[in-house]
């Protein structure tokens, strides 16, 4: 049995499986033990989205109540909204990456 690392899809810090955290039942988000904490979020079972059976005050969690949301889903918004595809903006980057690697460093 192996462990595996996630990313916690609030404040990004990466855990273990093995150790204290939440993950939604109904759209997979991971909350790490600290986001889980500041959430006041008990057991694994409070992020259910329909019930709050230990009467907790929790009935969502933060992305099915569109309280937080994705690194990947904001790119793809920020691009929509820049009017820019990934491939172009893609190769944007790339070029400011091979640019600065062929300059000098500052103060030569």
């Amino acid at each position: 049995m192996g462990v595996d690392f996630i990313d916690c899809d609030e404040c990004g810090d990466i855990f273990n499986d093995c150790g204290d955290y939440a993950v939604c039942q109904t759209c997979g988000l991971y909350l790490c033990s600290e986001c889980k904490k500041k959430r006041k979020i008990e057991q694994m079972a409070d992020l259910r989205t329909l019930t709050d059976e230990d009467n907790t005050g929790w009935t969502q969690c933060p992305f099915c109540a569109n309280e937080i949301v994705k690194d990947d889903v904001l790119l793809v918004w920020a691009l929509r909204e820049l009017g820019v595809t990934k491939e172009a903006y893609t190769a944007k980057v790339t070029k400011s990456f091979n640019l600065a690697l062929d300059s000098p460093p500052v103060g030569e």
